[in-house]
């Protein structure tokens, strides 16, 4: 069993066609044997999340994350 990181968005950031993520929105990634959580699995789970491809990749920089 992997670490789990819970992912926080730090301010409202548009992903394309109207959808945006949000600051309240947070997802729940698993990591094996990572110091942190990686830019495509975070990616796929805010999408997931929102219901919506984004159109760019995510920046990891747009996060910030605790380990659960």
């Amino acid at each position: 069993m992997g670490d789990k990181f819970k992912v926080n968005i730090k301010k409202k950031k548009a992903v394309g066609s109207g959808e945006y993520l949000e600051p309240h929105m947070s997802v729940v990634v698993e990591m094996n044997g990572a110091s942190r959580p990686d830019r495509p699995k975070t990616q796929k789970a805010f999408e997931e999340l929102i219901g919506h491809k984004f159109s760019f990749n995510l920046s990891m920089s747009d996060c910030e994350w605790e380990k659960i």
